[in-house]
This record gives structure tokens, sequence and C-alpha cells, in this order.
């Protein structure tokens, strides 16, 4: 893996993804191996603050399936108003995407404010999650430099303008 290649994914997903994502990568029972997001900032504190995310349906759904789905389809199961929240937000649409490979799962968000994602766009968007999670499957494949850009991408990943 070149140290560039992440970046290089990540930076491109921050181009079709405009109102921002989470991406967890490689879940140990509730914890991620790498975490990217480019969420705005106030949107990321005040979801903290709320301590949502065991809550968010996003997530559950993330944690339960596999594929993909929308945010639309979720509503029903949003007991908090998260989703009514994120839209003040301008996270407005957005799908999640579930993987699950090698006895390792990894689940992303998208969101953007215009419009529902097309199938074109959902479809490009899960095949770099893929990449992603492929690329960090086995940590023991990476070269402790390769590990310690990925740590410093995870910890590094700018939240979007507040």
């Amino acid at each position: 893996m070149c140290k560039s290649e992440i970046g290089t994914i990540l930076e491109k997903l921050t181009q079709l993804c405009p109102q921002g994502y989470a991406i967890a990568l490689h879940i140990n029972f509730t914890t991620p191996r790498y975490l990217f997001q480019s969420y705005r900032k106030d949107w990321s504190d005040y979801y903290s603050k709320k301590g949502w995310v065991m809550h968010d349906p996003t997530v559950q759904w993330g944690f339960e399936n596999t594929g993909v789905t929308s945010w639309e389809s979720l509503i029903p199961a949003d007991k908090y108003g998260i989703f009514a929240e994120a839209a003040k937000y301008g996270l407005k649409f957005g799908f999640v995407c579930a993987i699950r490979s090698s006895d390792s799962s990894s689940f992303s968000s998208f969101a953007r404010e215009d419009r529902n994602y097309c199938e074109a766009e959902i479809s490009q968007i899960c095949k770099l999650v893929n990449i992603l999670h492929d690329m960090t499957l086995n940590p023991e494949n990476l070269s402790e430099t390769e590990i310690e850009h990925l740590n410093q991408l995870t910890s590094a990943m700018p939240a979007g303008n507040s």
C-alpha cells in the first residue's frame, strides 16, 4: 500500500460527499480499528455531546446488516430524532454502506444536503469503501510506517467547516 493511496481515496470521498462521511473500518465489538470522519465540526460536537452513536439508526443498521440502505428508509427507527437534527446541519440525504468479509465488519455513512445519491454515486462510493476495507484488513501485512500513517489519518481527519 502506498502511503498516499488511502489519502487519495479519502479525498475522492470528500468530493463525492459534500456534507461529509463517517467510515468505521474493522469494528471489534463497538470500536473501529480506523475511523475517518469529515462531517462538520459543529455537527460532530453536537452528536457527541448528545451521546447518540449507539442510538443512531445508521450505526444500528451497520451492525446488523450488509449492503446499502438510504437514510430515508431508516427514519422509522429513529427514536431520538437524529435525522431531523442532522438536517439542521445540512445532512439531509444519505446512505449507509456495510461490509463483512474475512471475519471483519466495516460500515460507513455518507451525507449531502441537496438531493439523494444516485445509484452510480452509491456504487462508486461503496467501491472506494471496499478498497479501504481490503487495504486495511490485515495490519500484520502493513509496515510500521503504513500503520503510523493510517493512525495519523484517523486522528487528523478534518471536520468540515462549521
